[in-house]
Formats: C-alpha cells, sequence, structure tokens
C-alpha cells in the first residue's frame, strides 16, 4: 500500500470513529453538559481523562478486531469476556436500542412541528446506509464529520472572547467535587468507547495494517477531545441558562447568526445520522450470521422503523435517564479492557 493508500485508511478510520461518538447527545451539546460543563471551569482538566481513555482504548479495540478477526461486536465479546460474554452482549444491545432511539429522537426534535416527518425521513436515509453495509458507513462520516468539525471551529472562533457570565460559573473545587467531575469523564468516555466496539471491531478486521488502525484510534480520541473542548469552551459562556436548553449548541449557534443557526441544525441532523447508524450497523451486523440474505435488508428495515416508534419517549429524557446508566456499567468493562487485554 502507497503512502496515498495509507493515509486514506488512516483518516478514514479516525473520521469513523469520531462519527461513531460525536451524534446528537454531543453536537446538540445535551450530553456534554450533562458530563462536563456543570462542574464548570475544572471540567477543561477532565476532558484531558476522557481524551486519554478515546486514544488508548479506542486503538486496542480497532487492534483487537484485526487479531481476533471480528466481525460483529458478538465475536469480541465472546472472545473477551468468556462466560460473561451473553450479559456484555445484552448490555450492548440495550444500549445500540437506547441510543438509536435517542438519534430518532433527536432528529425529530430538530424538525419542531414536524417531529414525526423529521424522524422517518432520517429512518428512510439511515435503512439506505445500513443495507450499503461498512463501505455505506466509511462513506458517510468522511462527508459528514470535517463538516461538523469545520462548524465547531467556528463556534469556537466566535466565543474567543467570552461573555462576562463565564466568569461566574462554578468554582468549587473541593476533593468531592473534583472526583464528581473525574467520575463523570470516566464514565462519559467509558459509555462511548464500550458503544464503539460494534463499529471499530468489524472495521479493524478489514485493514491489514496494525499501525494504521493504532494511529488511527489515536488521531479518532484527538478529534473528539478537541471538538469536546471546543465545545465545552463555547457552553461554559452561557451558563446556567444553557443548561435547561434541549439542544445547547444550536441555541448557541442562532446566537452568531439566524443564518447560521440555521445551517447547524443540517449540521446537528448530520451528527445525529453518522452515530445513529453506527448502532444500526452494530445491531444489523448480527443478523448477517443469523439470517438469510434475502431476508437481511427486510428485517434491517424493521428494526430500523421500530426504533423510530420509540422516539416519542423524548430526546433528553432519554440522554438524562439513561446515559448515565449506560457509562457506569461501560466503565466496568472498559477498565477490564485496558487493564486484562493484551493487544
Amino acid at each position: 500500500m502507497d503512502k496515498r493508500g495509507k493515509t486514506r485508511y488512516l483518516v478514514n478510520v479516525a473520521v469513523t470513529y469520531v462519527g461513531t461518538v460525536i451524534g446528537a447527545g454531543f453536537a446538540s451539546g445535551q450530553e456534554i453538559v450533562l458530563f462536563f460543563t456543570r462542574y464548570g471551569k475544572i471540567s477543561h482538566m477532565t476532558i484531558l481523562v476522557s481524551i486519554i481513555l478515546f486514544m488508548c482504548i479506542g486503538s486496542k479495540i480497532l487492534v483487537l478486531g484485526k487479531k481476533l478477526k471480528v466481525n460483529c461486536y458478538g465475536d469480541m465479546t465472546r472472545s473477551i469476556f468468556k462466560r460473561l460474554a451473553p450479559f456484555v452482549d445484552i448490555y450492548m444491545f440495550v444500549a445500540y436500542m437506547t441510543i438509536s432511539i435517542a438519534m430518532f429522537a433527536g432528529a425529530g426534535a430538530l424538525f419542531a412541528e414536524h417531529y414525526w416527518m423529521g424522524i422517518f425521513i432520517t429512518a428512510g436515509f439511515a435503512a439506505f446506509t445500513i443495507i450499503n453495509g461498512l463501505d455505506g458507513l466509511l462513506y458517510v462520516n468522511a462527508v459528514i464529520i470535517p463538516v461538523i468539525f469545520l462548524f465547531n471551529i467556528i463556534l469556537f472562533a466566535y466565543h474567543i472572547e467570552p461573555p462576562a457570565i463565564f466568569h461566574d460559573c462554578q468554582e468549587k473545587l473541593s476533593l468531592g467535587f473534583a472526583f464528581n467531575s473525574i467520575k463523570s469523564s470516566l464514565t462519559y468516555a467509558s459509555y462511548n468507547i464500550i458503544l464503539c466496539i460494534g463499529v471499530m471491531a468489524p472495521l479493524g478486521n478489514s485493514i491489514e495494517d496494525k499501525t494504521i488502525l493504532r494511529w488511527g484510534g489515536h488521531m479518532g480520541g484527538i478529534i473528539i477531545g478537541i471538538m469536546l473542548f471546543i465545545s465545552n469552551y463555547c457552553l461554559l459562556a452561557y451558563m446556567p441558562y444553557i443548561s435547561v436548553r434541549e439542544m445547547p449548541l444550536l441555541e448557541i449557534s442562532r446566537v452568531i447568526s439566524p443564518i447560521f443557526g440555521w445551517l447547524y441544525t443540517f449540521i446537528l441532523w448530520g451528527a445525529i445520522f453518522t452515530t445513529l447508524i453506527a448502532n444500526l450497523f452494530s445491531i444489523t451486523s448480527i443478523l448477517e450470521s443469523l439470517v438469510p440474505q434475502r431476508l437481511y435488508n427486510m428485517i434491517s428495515i424493521c428494526i430500523i422503523m421500530l426504533f423510530a416508534l420509540f422516539a416519542k419517549f423524548g430526546f433528553s429524557n432519554i440522554i438524562s435517564t439513561f446515559y448515565p446508566i449506560l457509562g457506569a456499567i461501560g466503565l466496568i468493562f472498559i477498565v477490564y479492557m485496558g487493564l486484562i487485554v493484551k493487544n
């Protein structure tokens, strides 16, 4: 493979990793407020904890995917967790399902009064992408993630000189407060990383060069970290007002200009879509070994439509209720993978 080919694969791995993490919760700011911004300025430091985990464990998952010849997340859980694999599989399926429903709810929220139209348009695009398999996933991320990153840079540039309210953010630095902040960053990284297995492990198996996998994981982790820092910085400028908004970063983008806010709505939809298809791919990849190929597409579409219908539970409700629980359980798995599994 020539240098240009290696670079292309490296970028594809990195943006797919980023796209798996950056969904509606991230791009809207809802997740970031919940796990970081509400802790004030100390959140800038705890983001570093998440970055280290994203870099180290993400690259480990990619390499393990290659080593274990993984085609779906079940292959990896059986190899790593042995007798515990059925429990891990159940957790991951529930998590993928929950996040998929949250993404549909987020898509609906973007369309406001046309809530269900937004959900079913998103479901249609998702079904088309999933039917095209891993290649469709890679292509979508390669297009959408750079645009999302560019818009984050613009948002950050506008807030280089933050409003005075930035200086009124929470400044409690007690040991307990610091511990809770660090725990929150660990929880955030854990549930995101464990859910990356469904996409990252099969992706690792599809690429021959382990160096590309390691550096792709590191690059993806760094990009996620940069976007976390940028978003957190902007959100801090509007605390505590912004913490009660369903889509905080969308509200902030409208401060710059109505046109920028309108454009960011489409960017946010792109972020929702990348994470949605990553989670749906993780679920439907299991079907390939269980059902005849002629039934695969039909069953995949039925699953997508079923998840879309559950979006009525609401975007912010799903994130605030289920994401911390998923993160707490995922932290156990991440500790195991980080300390026990060698690649």
